[in-house]
């Protein structure tokens, strides 16, 4: 086994780290943002299985190299950068993750979850060091299989639900013991230290994510929610859109487009128009729950629950409504959640009684 590292390969890989390696993930969670776009989308599959295979050879390096199984000149001589191939994958990996995960939920309702992504990905730019420790790598790389398996297996299955994510815990738990026989294989001794150690690990992040899921702490993906908005009328056109009434907004809230104060007159309804992405073939139900804020008792109060059918693969989102006619003055929100209860998104907005018509807009969705 060739133990020496060459001057020049140590230069490399401390500018890499040093200038690099910041740019790197700043355009890689632009490019990220950019093209991840659906999670139906072949395209956006490949680029993440192929970072999962090409960190599981580094993590197969790394291991091969400390048990000296790389006797080869070629393949010592690369050692550091190793580590740096696990890095780059994982910040990759999770970027993405952090993406999908992001448009998927409201972080009102994630945040937890959408927190702990975001930690791993911007703590990935400071552990090199620490991929060399089998346990830290191949948590981490367990983490990233989980993440990607809620993420592929409904739409591989075209189906949500609790037994889907208990297929994505089968199927990420296969695939890492898959890995730790290569590993046991190739590095016996590590493997046999660990053996315990691994899982802990491993039944460790296994019951988190489990917990994340039965509280409705991790987004509801593959499901997006394209758009939430509260109209005063509601038609659908011969050409398949719906004509929409709505306030606009003032002129300092103009990434609203609509108002969030709804001047509303007795005996009229207003309306809670939603758009629900979902890929192709998935089926489920989509609910409405309307909710009043309780001045005395400074809590939310369910007013109604409203659920109708959702079905996937319009781009834009399968669109559907709710009316409510029993308001009141005060502050409303609606909430749009899957039928077991994750959140998908909200809307808060004041309703003021009013005897004059309000001036409306008219736009179509």
């Amino acid at each position: 086994m060739v133990e020496a590292i060459s001057p020049r390969s140590q230069k490399i890989v401390e500018w890499y780290e040093r200038r690099l390696a910041p740019v790197a993930f700043v355009i890689g969670f632009i490019f990220d943002s950019i093209t991840f776009t659906r999670v139906d989308f072949l395209f956006d599959h490949v680029i993440l299985i192929g970072h999962l295979l090409i960190a599981a050879s580094g993590i197969v390096l790394v291991n091969a190299y400390a048990q000296g199984r790389l006797r080869e000149e070629f393949m010592a001589r690369f050692v550091l950068f190793y580590p740096l191939a696990i890095q780059f994958s994982f910040g990759a990996l999770f970027s993405g993750f952090t993406v999908l995960f992001v448009r998927s939920g409201s972080f009102a309702g994630s945040w937890l979850f959408l927190v702990f992504l975001a930690l791993i990905l911007v703590g990935n730019e400071f552990f090199r060091e620490r991929y060399k420790r089998f346990i830290f790598h191949i948590g981490i790389y367990f983490v990233a299989l989980f993440s990607y398996a809620i993420i592929a297996i409904p739409v591989l299955l075209r189906d949500i639900g609790p037994w889907i994510f208990v297929l994505s815990g089968i199927a990420s738990i296969l695939a890492i013991a898959f890995l730790a026989a290569i590993l046991a294989f190739v590095a016996p001794a590590i493997i046999r230290e660990n053996r315990m150690r691994l899982i802990g690990t491993i039944g460790g992040i296994y019951l988190v994510f489990t917990l994340f899921y039965f509280t409705n702490v991790i987004p509801p993906v593959p499901l997006t929610l394209k758009h939430l908005g509260i109209y005063h009328s509601l038609e659908r056109l011969d050409n398949g859109k719906y004509r929409l009434e709505y306030e606009d907004a003032p002129w300092y809230a103009f990434f609203d487009g609509a108002s969030s104060t709804i001047h509303w007159m007795p005996g009229k309804k207003i309306i809670a128009f939603s758009s629900v992405f979902a890929p192709t073939d998935i089926n489920t139900k989509i609910v409405h729950r309307w909710l009043y804020y309780d001045e005395a008792t400074r809590a939310w109060k369910e007013k109604s629950s409203i659920r109708f059918s959702l079905s996937g693969g319009r781009d834009a989102g399968y669109r559907g409504y709710s009316e409510k006619e029993a308001i009141t003055s005060g502050k409303w929100r609606v909430e749009v959640r899957t039928d077991r209860g994750e959140l998908l998104g909200r809307m808060t907005f004041e309703v003021v009684e009013t005897t004059a018509p309000p001036k409306l807009e008219v736009g179509e969705l």
